[in-house]
C-alpha cells in the first residue's frame, strides 16, 4: 500500500488496491494536517488485509470525501476492514459500494471524533462484525451529526451488537429513504444500535431483521426522537 505522513491535499482516482497486507492501513495510510482534504473517487479496494486498523487508515483532516468506490472482501483483525477514520472533521460516502468485509469491531467502517458524516446511495452487503457494528461503528463524537439517506444494508451480521449501524455518543442521527433488509445481531439491534441526543428515522424499510433485543432498532440518550417506518 501507500503511506503518506503530515500530507496536504491527497486525490486518489481510477486506482486499485488489490492483496496488500500490513497493520495499519494495508491500502493506504494518511495522516493529513488538518485544515487538508483527502479525496477517492473510482476506486477499487479488493482482498486487503490489515491486522489492526482498515485498507484505509486517515489521521486528522478537514475533509474525506469517496465517491464511486467498490471494497469487497477486505478483513482486519481488528478495526474497520475498510476504512479507520479518525479526527477528521467532515467525512462524505456517496455512490459506493461494500461487500464481504470483515473487522472484529466496525466490520466495513470505524470512524472516531468527527463532525459531520454523511452517507448516501450506498450499498453495504454480507459484511461481518465479530463484535459491534457490522457496516459503521462511530464513537467519541459527542457534536456529531451523522445523516445516512438512499442507501441498502442487506444481510449483515453482528456477533454481538448492531447488524448495521453501531452509533455511540454522537450528537444527532438521521436515516431517511434505507432499507434495512435480513441484518442481524447476537444481542441487540438488528438494524442499528443508536446512542444519540436527537434522532429521526423517516421513510426507512425494516425486513427482517434480527436481534435478542430491539430487532429493528435500539436505541438510547433520546431528548428528541421521531420515526416513520416501513417494518
Amino acid at each position: 500500500g501507500i503511506y503518506i505522513p503530515y500530507s496536504k491535499k491527497v486525490a486518489l482516482s481510477l486506482c486499485v488496491f488489490k492483496k496488500n497486507v500490513t497493520m495499519d492501513g494495508s491500502g493506504i495510510k494518511l495522516v493529513m494536517k488538518p485544515e487538508e482534504t483527502f479525496i477517492i473517487e473510482s476506486c477499487k479496494f479488493i482482498h486487503n488485509f490489515a491486522s489492526s486498523t482498515a485498507s484505509v487508515s486517515i489521521t486528522q483532516s478537514g475533509k474525506m470525501e469517496c465517491k464511486n468506490s467498490h471494497f469487497f472482501n477486505n478483513l482486519s483483525a481488528r478495526y474497520g476492514s475498510v476504512f479507520y477514520i479518525t479526527g477528521v472533521v467532515y467525512i462524505s460516502f456517496q455512490f459506493c459500494k461494500a461487500a464481504h468485509n470483515e473487522a472484529i469491531v466496525g466490520g466495513c467502517m470505524f470512524i472516531d471524533n468527527f463532525r459531520v458524516l454523511y452517507v448516501a446511495i450506498c450499498s453495504f452487503v454480507n459484511n461481518v462484525a465479530r463484535n459491534n457494528g457490522v457496516v459503521i461503528c462511530t464513537r467519541n463524537s459527542p457534536w456529531g451529526a451523522f445523516t445516512v439517506t438512499s442507501s441498502k444494508f442487506l444481510n449483515n451480521s453482528a456477533g454481538i451488537t448492531t447488524g448495521a449501524i453501531n452509533i455511540h455518543t454522537i450528537y444527532e442521527f438521521v436515516s431517511h429513504y434505507n432499507q434495512f433488509v435480513e441484518n442481524e445481531a447476537g444481542t441487540q439491534g438488528g438494524s442499528a444500535t443508536i446512542i444519540s441526543s436527537r434522532q429521526v428515522i423517516q421513510q426507512c424499510t425494516c425486513t427482517a431483521n434480527k436481534a435478542t433485543k430491539g430487532g429493528t432498532f435500539s436505541t438510547d440518550l433520546v431528548s428528541k426522537f421521531a420515526i416513520s417506518l416501513s417494518i
